[in-house]
C-alpha cells in the first residue's frame, strides 16, 4: 500500500509519501499504516509545538476510524485548526491535512523493490 500524507496551510506545504507492505483493512484501523522509520513527526513539525504531536495522532485515528469504510483508496481531508488550534504553532491560518491509502500496482511494487534491490547491491559492493 501507499500512505501519503499532506499537511499545508497558506504559506507552506509537506508531503510524504512512504510503502506499507501487507496492510490490511483491520491494519489500517489498527493504526499500523503509520510508519515509525520516517520521522513523520520531524518531517511535520514546522506545524506542530513541540510535543504535541501525540495529540495529533490521537485525533486522527478518531477520523479514520469513524471515515474507514474498508473501500480503497482511502483519503481523508480534515482542517486540524477546527480540531486542536492549541498544538499549531500557526494559530491564525488554516492548517489541513490530507491523508491517502491507495493499493499500488503490481508493476509499480516490483519496480520499487528492484529499485531497493539494486541500492542494495551497489552499496554492497
Amino acid at each position: 500500500m501507499e500512505v501519503q500524507i499532506e499537511i499545508k496551510r497558506n504559506d507552506l506545504s509537506i508531503k510524504i509519501r512512504y510503502i506499507k507492505a501487507n496492510l490490511k483493512n483491520e491494519d489500517i484501523l489498527m493504526g499500523y499504516w503509520y510508519s515509525h522509520e520516517h520521522n513523520i513527526e520531524q518531517v511535520f513539525s514546522p506545524f506542530f509545538i513541540e510535543d504535541t504531536w501525540h495529540l495529533f495522532l490521537e485525533g486522527l485515528s478518531y477520523w479514520i476510524n469513524d471515515d474507514f469504510d474498508e473501500v480503497l483508496p482511502f483519503i481523508l481531508t480534515r482542517d486540524i485548526s477546527e480540531y486542536r488550534l492549541d498544538i499549531l504553532k500557526d494559530k491564525k491560518n488554516k492548517t489541513e491535512i490530507t491523508l491517502s491509502i491507495r493499493k499500488m500496482a503490481k508493476k509499480n511494487v516490483t519496480t520499487n523493490a528492484k529499485r531497493q534491490m539494486t541500492k542494495q547491491d551497489k552499496e554492497e559492493k
